[in-house]
């Protein structure tokens, strides 16, 4: 797992520029990493405060094939195509889907294939059903292909969609019943109703499906080594002993 920066560093990086050619990267012996830890199963903070999950550790899986040591620097979501452009991150990986479309940036081939559900309280106590949205409130996170994907399809069958800064503040409202259903990535979902099985339920019906990509600046030398380390990865058994990890078994 890789840890946070130390803040002397971390302030460092914050108003430096790094530049994100291969070659760079091979000589500071190190890949930078712009990620939101909001994410479980994917990225999140532990107990002791490190970032840690799947994207954190195909990062890292990467890197190691890259031969440079993995760096990781919390980005607020929205601020990630700034942190690429700016220099401040080399790579970005955080949930982000072939659909999503900031300026200035190019993206690699999938690493995961994802999707977008229902999550709502366990046994469905207030009967949400997608043949009956009218009136119906949903959580979504703002800035997430989850609340374009709602927008456009469960807004105009009557749905009323609240929208949150965070997962947190969201999946809080669902347990107190102020939403009816909050849309979520799968995994996720899963892993919640691993942990708490008499707090979340799953909607067997599907929002979307999207695919997750590493995200790099427009122009980056990055991507055709990215794109051969991204094959090798899904290829090898550590790719299916990260999904058993983080994935599968949560």
């Amino acid at each position: 797992m890789t840890k946070l920066l130390p803040f002397a560093l971390t302030a460092l990086l914050s108003i430096s520029v790094l530049a994100s050619s291969l070659n760079d990267l091979k000589t500071r012996g190190q890949m930078v990493l712009g990620t939101d830890p909001q994410f479980a199963p994917f990225e999140s903070r532990d107990e002791r405060g490190n970032i840690v999950g799947f994207d954190v550790d195909v990062a890292g899986a990467i890197a190691k094939r890259i031969g440079v040591k993995l760096v990781t620097q919390p980005t607020i979501l929205e601020m990630i195509p700034t942190a690429l452009n700016s220099g401040r991150v080399d790579i970005a990986i955080s949930g982000i889907a072939t659909s999503t479309n900031w300026k200035g940036t190019a993206f690699s081939q999938p690493y995961f294939d994802n999707s977008q559900v229902y999550a709502v309280k366990s046994g469905n106590p207030s009967q949400f059903a997608l043949s009956n949205l009218r009136g119906r409130v949903v959580g979504v996170r703002a800035n997430t292909i989850g609340f374009l994907a709602a927008d456009e399809q469960l807004k105009p069958k009557g749905a009323k969609l609240k929208v949150y800064s965070s997962v947190s503040e969201g999946l809080k409202e669902l347990r107190g019943g102020k939403v009816d259903a909050m849309i979520l990535d799968a995994p996720s979902l899963e892993y919640l109703m691993g942990k708490q099985p008499s707090t979340y339920g799953r909607m067997s019906a599907t929002l979307t499906v999207e695919r997750y990509v590493i995200a790099v600046k427009r122009g980056s030398d990055l991507l055709p080594t990215l794109n051969k380390a991204i094959l090798d990865l899904r290829s090898s058994p550590e790719y299916t002993r990260l999904l058993e990890q983080w994935i599968i078994e949560k």
